[in-house]
């Protein structure tokens, strides 16, 4: 058997891997940081993509591949109003057989987005393309639609980003604004296999959580939202929101 994926990590956010597996003839390519390992009983080659831009993969001999695609994830939001939401993970798709032949594939790793902008879109080819992470909401202003959407900071104003269908999850919401003595609690980034969580009373929300494939040898989790940042005071101090499973960074505290 053969296989090759392909990965990038841009902010422990952005991934793009794709997997090769022999049908009725191998595979043969070139591209990427090659890995070769075992998995029940069958060999497998994995190409993987780290760099941020675009790369070829060239086939010189067709055959069925798996493609794992994970655009840059959202970035947090600036704290304009005491606190901001977490970012949305990426968009993440999959596809288990995907026909290719000879030639030339573009791959696009797309980066994870600065503070209060959406991350970029990945893709392999023109086979499948996720749509990068919406960046997380501040300020009265909406978290950031994409892939997986931007979670509600603290106040009642504005809303959460909405995740794509098939490629993620929406931000949480609500965030939690405690009055004039705080706490002020934002929600959670939307993840690949869950929704943001809310800020509460209790702190602010976790990222959702990414999605697990094995396509290197080990089972490795994709697109986690990033958590909400958090303002306390010295008479409540309350975690800022952990990161998704799968890259989701920690949310800031004040």
């Amino acid at each position: 058997m053969k296989r090759i994926p392909m990965m990038t990590a841009a902010a422990l956010v952005a991934m793009l891997a794709a997997g090769m597996a022999q049908t009725a003839r191998a595979v043969q390519a070139t591209g990427g940081t090659v890995t070769n390992y075992t998995l029940n009983g069958s060999n497998f080659e994995a190409h993987i993509f780290t760099t941020v831009g675009t790369s070829n993969f060239v086939v010189a001999s067709g055959g069925n591949v798996e493609v794992l695609v994970v655009a840059g994830g959202g970035g947090g939001a600036t704290a304009g109003d005491r606190t901001g939401g977490g970012g949305g993970a990426g968009g993440l798709l999959y596809t288990s057989s995907c026909p290719i032949t000879a030639g030339t594939y573009v791959v696009t790793v797309g980066a994870g987005g600065a503070k209060d902008s959406n991350g970029s879109t990945s893709s392999f080819s023109t086979v499948l393309s996720a749509t990068g992470g919406g960046k997380g909401g501040n300020n009265g202003q909406a978290g950031g639609n994409g892939g997986s959407g931007g979670g509600k900071y603290h106040n009642a104003s504005g809303v959460a980003g909405t995740g794509i269908a098939g490629q993620g999850h929406n931000g949480g919401t609500p965030g939690y604004d405690g009055g004039a003595g705080g706490p002020f609690c934002g929600a959670g980034g939307g993840g690949a296999s869950t929704t943001g969580m809310p800020g509460t009373v209790s702190g602010s929300g976790a990222g959702g959580a990414g999605l697990a494939y094995d396509l290197r040898g080990t089972s490795v989790y994709y697109a986690g939202g990033g958590g909400g940042g958090v303002q306390t005071t010295t008479a409540s101090l309350l975690p800022a929101g952990a990161g998704g499973i799968g890259g989701g960074g920690m949310g800031a505290s004040s």
